[in-house]
């Protein structure tokens, strides 16, 4: 089996649900977000090195949550620039001692999906040691979907409805991403400044790469909104 590695973004201030510090140490049910993502892969017994990225000022505060055998390392300004410390870090094979580093696989997740199941990342395992690069749960997009304009009038947050856009060929991205760890290194190296993009994925597309996407699951609902965090407790409660 081939070693995995995983990076954990969790330097979000979570301003979108209203909280006081960083998203990911909100509780859910007795537990931190960031606690709760962190299980799949401390259960995985090929994950050998997960790295998690925080808050410059909360560094220490996170070191003393997810225990021993995970690194803290501080976020950026972005997620993407947050990614490339949490890559910079995980892949620095002098500061992993007993770990393996030939054939590595890389699984970038957001500490805000607390609830992804372990299912999700082993087809995402499957796919890479199978030879993909870029591997992508998704689900298909359930609303219905229109273009919109402006309707003229001096109000800006006013539009008219347009033509509707074929969903059937529409996916939403999840989390973990997963990656060949060497070609995702070097594709962060190439693209240069990563602000611009909105995920791991459109990285590996910037530098000519077929990304592959895989089934993800409901249960990976992104925690943003204080609607969202009541569904977390409900479902912790299950």
């Amino acid at each position: 089996m081939r070693p995995c590695w995983a990076v954990i973004t969790a330097a979000g201030s979570g301003v979108r649900l209203g909280c006081e510090g960083p998203k990911a140490l909100v509780d859910v049910a007795g537990r931190s977000m960031l606690s709760r993502s962190l299980d799949i892969f401390k259960a995985d017994p090929q994950v050998e090195r997960i790295c998690v990225t925080a808050p410059v000022e909360w560094v220490d505060r996170f070191g003393a949550l997810v225990g021993p055998g995970v690194r803290v390392v501080p976020g950026g300004t972005d997620r993407q620039t947050s990614v490339r410390a949490g890559i910079e870090a995980v892949s620095d094979n002098a500061a992993w001692p007993n770990t393996q580093a030939e054939g590595a696989m890389l699984l970038i997740h957001d500490a805000a999906r607390p609830f992804t199941p372990a299912e999700v990342l082993r087809r995402i395992i499957e796919r890479l040691e199978a030879g993909a690069n870029a591997v992508l749960p998704a689900v298909p997009v359930t609303d219905t979907i229109r273009q919109v304009g402006a309707d003229g009038s001096q109000n800006s947050a006013s539009q008219v409805a347009g033509a509707l856009v074929d969903r059937s060929g529409l996916r939403a991205m999840q989390t973990p991403q997963g990656f060949d760890a060497d070609f995702i290194c070097q594709a962060y190296r190439q693209v240069g400044d990563v602000s611009a993009f909105t995920d791991d994925g459109a990285i590996a597309q910037a530098v000519g790469e077929q990304v592959v996407l895989v089934p993800g699951d409901s249960m990976s609902f992104k925690i943003t909104v204080p609607l969202d965090l009541q569904l977390a407790e409900a479902v912790a409660a299950l």
